[in-house]
């Protein structure tokens, strides 16, 4: 799967500085500058919609979007520019400054400019004696800091201070600062143009309940699309800085909207692999320089450190804040969460896979489908339970796959650790499915099974003559459950395959096709392997054969099956290390070592019928134990 690099730039003004001007304070581009920097991006990659990078459409290794925030009147001169040119751009409008043609943070940059600087410095000092001390403070930083209250800060600092340098500072905002919504219109109607909600006032989102977020984005979205009466789809946040709590609060506000996307304010690019059909985009900006040359470090840096997933630019920083460990079957928000925690991983929040993961699993039961830490009512930590069943012998046990463990970057620090317990003390069998190196410490105690991936070419022809033929089949049936059988009275413990099971896990998979090839000699049904192909790669996501000259004809028939379909690689796991040794040497195989993990609950185990000492003597003879792990004894499949 290519993965493509897209770098947003955000512009504010663009063109002539005029130092007296108290709104070219900040974000101000010449106008050869502005140019220059678009000549750059252009040698360097392609300026792409946002369209284009939700739909991975026609995208090259490096790719650029171009923004403008607020919509100045100045920023008319880079827009024109870039449409004179056919190159798309996104306005974002903030519906305040378009109505009114100024806002709050031009008579910040006014008090700034004409304010006396002790007046000011003792004007913040009286209403926040708590939160400064006594060294100078940036008027402009604090006026936008997280921490405070917007409202207080607007109504007791700023409105007097400006109340103060009024006179002087009419002549600049009375020439009307921002875009009118007349001028809005006609961006609107060109097609290059991408319109995106700024909010209402312009205020900073992150000390915001969520009431009031929800009315900043909702307002500004009933006003935008009342106006232009076309559908809004993206939301670009005020300041801009990526903050957990906030993404998961304006996921919350768009999603129902139908938002295609957040833009947000950082250091790193973004890559796209595949299109984004279940989740907004969340894509991090830069702000345009004011230099060439500082323009051109920075499109470098950001190209070197391109992230496919934007919350995990925040550095991990745990809160002591009480927190609830809930269980649930909701997929409303776990599937927002995936949109923040597996950006990228469509599927993740598509509510018809998680139909097809969980609410069809034939093994579910009454069970939750997932256990998640709550945060003021926000999920900070998810841990899923897999539905399956397990083969002890003879004896049949519930249990789950710990899928897609994980949690944010600002959570509790025993978030995760909580949810495998809640679900060791729920289930009789937690496994894990070839963890990371990172979280494979966490189940040191458990049970391992060494597990080998192999990667095959799918040769030209076959490498050898075939003394079977190789029967390809839609569904499971009659011709393959003898065999299916036979594997579970080949294991002492494993997975339970039967018809159910292989008709919802593989068969109505909904990331890839599924085809059954069965090798037989005359009558006799002698082996099977169940594939998924996704484009040019096949997974053997399980198989069975009675011997091991049985699994590498099987691994041929695979191969002549893949190359019919237009495969290039077979993928296939084992637990069973002398066949992945011969595999190996037989198909030149890159090969892939990992471990899954078990967990067994006694209790739970003997409710099941399964008494202590039938325990003991499992867990004792462990390692001798005949097992047959696969590409499905885990969460995941090919994807």
């Amino acid at each position: 799967m290519a993965a493509h690099t897209v770098i947003a730039v955000n512009y504010h003004r663009v063109g002539d500085v005029d130092p007296a001007n108290p709104l070219h304070r900040l974000h101000t581009v010449p106008t050869e500058v502005f140019r220059a920097q678009l000549h750059h991006m252009q040698q360097l990659g392609p300026i792409v919609s946002l369209d284009a990078v939700r739909e991975c459409r026609d995208l090259a290794e490096l790719n650029f979007v171009v923004t403008f925030d607020d919509v100045p009147t100045a920023a008319m001169t880079g827009i024109e520019w870039m449409l004179d040119r056919q190159l798309p751009a996104t306005v974002a409008v903030c519906t305040g400054l378009a109505s009114a043609g100024w806002g709050e943070r031009d008579k910040v940059y006014c008090i700034e400019r004409f304010a006396n600087p002790d007046r000011v410095q003792a004007a913040v000092r009286a209403v926040f004696p708590d939160v400064v001390g006594d060294d100078p403070i940036s008027f402009y930083r604090f006026t936008k800091r997280e921490d405070l209250d917007p409202d207080k800060v607007a109504t007791a600092l700023i409105d007097p201070l400006f109340a103060e340098v009024e006179n002087r500072a009419r002549p600049f905002l009375s020439g009307g600062g921002y875009l009118p919504w007349s001028q809005i219109h006609k961006l609107a109607d060109n097609p290059l143009v991408t319109i995106a909600n700024h909010t209402t006032t312009h205020v900073n989102l992150v000390p915001l309940s969520f009431d009031r977020l929800r009315k900043e984005i909702e307002t500004a979205h009933d006003q935008i699309t009342g106006q232009l009466s076309a559908a809004l789809r993206y939301l670009a946040i005020p300041f801009g800085h990526l903050r957990q709590r906030l993404a998961l609060d304006c996921l919350d506000v768009v999603t129902p909207l139908h938002y295609d996307g957040i833009l947000w304010v950082g250091h790193a690019a973004t890559l796209v692999t595949a299109p984004y059909r279940a989740q907004p985009l969340h894509l991090t900006r830069m702000h345009a320089p004011t230099s060439v040359d500082d323009f051109v470090h920075r499109i470098q840096t950001m190209a070197e450190q391109a992230v496919p997933t934007a919350i995990w630019t925040l550095p991990q920083c745990t809160h002591r804040e009480p927190v609830t460990v809930i269980e649930s079957s909701d997929p409303v928000p776990v599937t927002r969460f995936e949109m923040l925690a597996r950006q990228g991983k469509d599927y993740a929040s598509d509510p018809g896979f998680y139909r097809y993961q969980f609410t069809e699993n034939p093994a579910k039961g009454n069970r939750p489908d997932y256990y998640a830490v709550d945060q003021n009512g926000r999920i900070e930590a998810t841990a899923y339970n897999v539905h399956a069943r397990f083969r002890i012998g003879e004896v049949t046990v519930p249990g789950v796959y710990l899928g897609s463990w994980r949690k944010l970057p600002n959570a509790h620090p025993s978030a995760a650790g909580t949810l495998v317990q809640r679900m060791t003390t729920r289930e009789a069998v937690v496994g894990v499915y070839l963890p990371s190196s990172i979280a494979a410490p966490a189940f040191t105690h458990w049970h391992p099974i060494p597990v080998r991936r192999l990667t095959i070419a799918v040769t030209p022809t076959a490498d050898t003559a075939r003394l079977e033929r190789a029967l390809e089949l839609d569904t499971f049936d009659d011709t393959v459950s003898p065999l299916a059988d036979a594997l579970m009275r080949a294991t002492d413990f494993t997975l339970l395959r039967d018809r159910r099971f292989y008709r919802w896990r593989h068969e109505s998979y909904p990331l890839a096709d599924c085809r059954y090839i069965v090798l037989a000699r005359r009558t006799d049904r002698l082996a099977y392997a169940v594939t998924l192909q996704r484009g040019d790669r096949v997974e053997i996501a399980d198989w069975y054969a009675p011997s091991a000259a049985g699994y590498a004809q099987l691994v041929v028939a695979v191969q002549d099956n893949a190359r019919d379909h237009g495969a290039r690689t077979i993928e296939v796991e084992t637990s069973d290390r002398a066949l992945a040794d011969h595999l190996a040497a037989r198909h030149a195989a890159e090969v892939r070592q990992g471990t899954n993990f078990y967990h067994f609950n006694r209790g739970r185990l003997a409710d099941a019928g399964i008494p202590g000492t039938t325990v003991d003597d499992l867990l004792e003879r462990w390692p001798d134990l005949r097992f047959h792990e696969t590409a499905s004894t885990g969460d995941l499949l090919l994807r």
